[in-house]
């Protein structure tokens, strides 16, 4: 049985199809392309597969993709149960902003270190509080610049999967 925990979703069966190439030399070589056929048009679906090892197809939520994962059939009955990928592109409208906070938020800081200094080696003066005041706006703008960046980030979750043998009924 094949089973995907986000709803229904189609599985395919991947398989490695040999085809001849041409050879000027008259010798027999192959090359392997990847030839897919529909396992499930519909999860869960339950399939007769021969014992060994099978390569499925699942969709990316997010994305026109798909991912494989090698499977072991057993001789025993399972359940292949699988979570989906998930790709979410969150390109919003404060990309424009948040890169222009970091980067004069940055350009403060670094007037602001420069300033400092050179305002407490004479003592308490205007310099002295344009440095600092320069430093801590700085360091704020270019916080609030970094944090919207990581909001706005894609993001991607990697699908998981468990496979485990059907329990036999009691008796």
């Amino acid at each position: 049985m094949v089973d995907v925990t986000d709803g229904p979703a189609p599985v395919q069966r991947i398989r490695m199809i040999a085809q001849p190439i041409e050879d000027p030399y008259a010798t027999t070589h192959y090359s392997l392309e990847e030839g897919s056929e529909v396992l499930c048009a519909q999860t869960p679906c339950v399939t007769d597969l021969p014992v060994g090892n099978i390569i499925l197809s699942f969709p990316v939520i997010g994305r026109n993709e798909t991912e494989v994962e090698l499977v072991h059939v057993g001789p025993e009955t399972s359940v292949y149960r699988r979570t989906l990928s998930v790709y979410a592109d969150k390109h919003g409208g404060t990309r424009t902003s948040s890169i222009l906070f970091t980067t004069l938020g940055g350009t403060a800081v670094l007037t602001g270190a420069v300033l400092l200094p050179i305002g407490l080696a004479e003592g308490i003066n205007p310099m002295t509080w344009a440095g600092g005041i320069s430093l801590g706006v700085g360091t704020a703008v270019m916080t609030l610049g970094i944090l919207m960046l990581r909001h706005d980030a894609t993001t991607y979750r990697p699908g998981s999967s468990n496979h485990f043998p059907l329990a036999a009924p009691a008796r």
